[in-house]
């Protein structure tokens, strides 16, 4: 159960605040009770009343239940209980909202108002965490503009820990083109995996697909046992899975001629560095040249066969001109002149 609170002088706002951030918090499927300290003597039972009369004869704690709501009273015999007890006898939830309260030691957001000339606790409370005001200020904890309730509800929520921002755990898998083992001795062309958590880095080297995949599983499985947040990260080659080129273009429409066709749709790829620091956008076995950060290839839509797939080089112009030599999965991709020489559907 977290407990907030909110603090300021007399006439500073702190219970339309208050009242602002239940309504915006509740509405985002979150439970909140509060609690409110006064200097006053309080006695929400009218003298004469039943409940009044059983507390009057001695009652330690009474209750008046009625079909909505109940109400408990009990009375302080000696001094009043600090924070903690109170909070001890209320139903769990998920937020408490502590109107008042200064000196006690939770996390709080100061409300400031800069026309009643009083001055501001932040600068000698240090579970001062924000403060509401209506006026700007250079303070060593984040400002916030008074009427902006959802701004401040963001702000307490994520600082009480209701909505975590970011990641615990970061995982970068740079993923091989080749579907054969790579080679013992570690090399840029194999599966690299490095992790950044909250129990340090490490970078693992893996030679198959296979010893990959059960290695993410088992890290994943950890993470998720853990409770922390992951973002993974994934640099995948073309060399994509038989039947992939139909599946990514759809069915071929149009006829068209074979020579020089344009009817191939295109996918910008990006250049991606390897543990090794070279730059590479496609891999297979054999030589590949790099491919510069926003070039374009293309996919061409007769890739139909489930054992080869098409490649086009682009052209002078910008535009992709259809290559009708299928290249076996896992083949180098033909690049420059070589090309020229080789597709004659590239020329």
């Amino acid at each position: 159960m977290r407990v907030y609170g909110i603090i300021g002088w007399k006439d500073a706002g702190k219970t339309g605040l208050v009242e602002r951030l239940v309504a915006a918090i509740a509405a985002r499927g979150f439970s909140v009770s509060t609690v409110k300290h006064s200097h006053h003597d309080v006695d929400p039972d009218p003298p004469g009343s039943d409940s009044h009369r059983h507390r009057a004869a001695g009652a330690a704690e009474v209750v008046l239940a009625g079909p909505r709501r109940l109400i408990l009273t009990r009375e302080h015999r000696g001094e009043a209980p600090r924070l903690a007890a109170i909070l001890e006898r209320m139903a769990p939830v998920d937020l408490v909202l502590v109107e008042g309260y200064k000196t006690e030691p939770h996390p709080k957001i100061e409300v400031f108002r800069k026309a009643a000339g009083q001055p501001l606790r932040q600068p000698e409370d240090p579970w001062v965490r924000a403060v509401a005001s209506d006026t700007q200020m250079a303070l060593p904890v984040p400002v916030l503009d008074l009427d902006e309730t959802e701004a401040l509800a963001d702000f307490l929520l994520a600082d009480s820990g209701l909505v975590r921002s970011g990641f615990d755990t970061v995982i970068a898998v740079d993923w091989s083109g080749a579907s054969v083992p790579s080679p013992r001795k570690p090399s840029s062309d194999a599966i690299w995996i490095g992790v950044a958590s909250p129990l340090g880095e490490t970078v693992s080297y893996h030679r198959t697909r296979a010893d990959a995949e059960a290695h993410l599983n088992d890290l994943f499985a950890f993470e998720l046992t853990a409770g922390r947040r992951v973002l993974a990260g994934f640099d995948f080659p073309f060399g994509y899975p038989e039947g992939f080129a139909p599946r990514l273009t759809g069915p071929r429409s149009g006829t068209g001629s074979r020579r020089g066709s344009r009817t191939g749709r295109t996918m910008p790829t990006t250049a991606s560095s390897s543990p090794t620091g070279s730059t590479r956008a496609f891999r297979g076995r054999g030589r590949s040249g790099a491919v510069r950060a926003g070039s374009r290839s293309t996919i061409c839509p007769t890739a139909s066969s489930a054992t080869t797939r098409l490649w086009a080089s682009p052209s002078a112009d910008g535009s992709s001109r259809r290559c009708r030599r299928p290249i076996r999965s896992g083949s180098s991709i033909p690049r420059g002149r070589s090309a020229r020489r080789r597709c004659s559907g590239c020329r």
